[in-house]
């Protein structure tokens, strides 16, 4: 496969000067790979109940071997061998993942409806091609200088240590605040 050129500069520059007259009120909670579980999906699902979030997504397809060995991608992933009439959507494919720099290009892409982006993450890595890295390198400069006033990007980063319940809560508190700072901001829970 081809390594796409990333530019997030570019990308940022064109969503974010979309003429664009009415963006969804609320933030939008944006679901990285490392955390897809039953619990924070859980918790994303009480935070829309209450009205503290206006909707949530899936940042990553899930690559997935079908019973014949073809390759099909599915949005945001399934658990294990997945049975519906008609449908072979195979099972997880080992070894495969969804390269951290498109997991920005989806989550950039959102500023196109919304104005506040909420990503919860486990990714805390610096790595070179690396979620984390890739946001502060690229995206951080980018909103802090050129859009301080109107777009909010915060990262929430689970740490290691903790566990998903106690990460959800704090999470959920981060929501009840709701002071969500125009720029990038990261917060370790």
């Amino acid at each position: 496969m081809t390594t796409p050129r990333f530019n997030y500069q570019d990308v940022l520059s064109t969503v974010i000067n979309a003429d664009i007259r009415e963006y969804n009120r609320g933030p939008l909670i944006c679901l990285d790979e490392s955390l897809n579980n039953q619990t924070v999906q859980a918790s994303i699902e009480t935070l829309l109940k209450r009205g503290l979030a206006a909707d949530s997504c899936y940042l990553w397809s899930q690559p997935r071997i079908r019973t014949e060995g073809s390759l099909v991608s599915v949005m945001g992933g399934l658990r294990g061998h997945v049975s519906i009439p008609g449908l072979d959507l195979g099972r997880p494919a080992k070894y495969l993942s969804w390269d951290d720099r498109l997991v920005v290009y989806r989550l950039l892409a959102h500023f196109t409806t919304y104005t506040t982006l909420v990503l919860l993450t486990e990714n805390t890595k610096t790595a070179q091609f690396g979620l984390r890295r890739l946001l502060r390198i690229y995206v951080k400069p980018y909103l802090s200088t050129n859009h301080l006033d109107r777009f909010s990007l915060t990262a929430l980063f689970k740490k290691w240590r903790t566990n998903y319940p106690d990460y959800c809560r704090r999470v959920a508190e981060v929501f009840e605040e709701g002071a969500f700072t125009c720029g990038y901001s990261e917060v370790e829970l």
